[in-house]
């Protein structure tokens, strides 16, 4: 079977080439894609070619197809995969790209969190998964995380625009080295979709597992489905 896709030669060399696609194997799925994006990663390995690491180093005699955030349907399923995917199935890849430790350094303002912070059109972090399994059973929600710049972390912030809290009692808690709650805890309700939204807790950077078992007996939680 024969079909067009762009592919990466080498440094700065994308050709839209009609290829053959290979054999379907045991472990693969093979999906007709709808749509394509082209990202700030797409770009990077079209700039650094065979030196970016995740583009093989004999990109030049096997090109490879560039994109990776993609959506279409399911044209053929590998038989070691066919107990979980089906022909004719939609399927989805939108990758949240974890934080690494040189992307969490605020003090480095080429650092991911510092151009975030700099420019809200990338606060809008995509997560992995939006909503967890089995969310309408849920009576309390829990929700934890660090303080950046006085605010929630940015996947919480999206984590908190993606979800429908109506019904649901909401406790906040963060982790800081100095910052306090702030703010942080009445913004996610701002952004949240129902939900009621109780007093937030803040715990430093030294406390012990003690302090916050103790915090988590006073609510008063054990008869709640968190």
């Amino acid at each position: 079977m024969k079909t067009k896709a762009v592919r990466i030669h080498g440094k700065m060399d994308l050709r839209l080439e009609e290829i053959e696609l290979p054999q379907v194997g045991p472990d693969d799925v093979q999906v007709k894609v709808i749509s394509d994006s082209i990202c700030m990663s797409t770009y990077k390995a079209a700039v650094e070619g065979e030196e970016h690491k995740r583009v093989p180093n004999d990109v030049a005699e096997h090109p490879t197809i560039v994109g990776h955030e993609f959506c279409g349907v399911i044209d053929a399923v590998g038989k070691n995969w066919q107990h979980k995917y089906k022909v004719g199935q939609g399927f989805a890849i939108q990758p949240a790209q974890p934080y690494t430790s040189e992307d969490l350094d605020y003090n480095d303002p080429d650092s991911r969190v510092s151009k975030e912070h700099a420019d809200p059109s990338l606060e809008d972090v995509a997560l992995a998964q939006d909503t967890p399994d089995d969310w309408a059973s849920y009576d309390t929600v829990l929700i934890g995380y660090p303080i950046w710049w006085g605010e929630a972390a940015y996947p919480v912030a999206s984590f908190a625009k993606a979800n429908d809290f109506t019904g649901k009692t909401v406790i906040p808690f963060c982790t800081s080295a100095s910052s306090g709650l702030g703010q942080s805890a009445e913004h996610l309700s701002e952004l949240a979709n129902g939900g009621e939204w109780m007093g937030g807790m803040r715990f430093p950077s030294g406390v012990n597992g003690d302090e916050v078992r103790q915090w988590v007996d006073d609510l008063g939680l054990e008869k709640q489905n968190l």
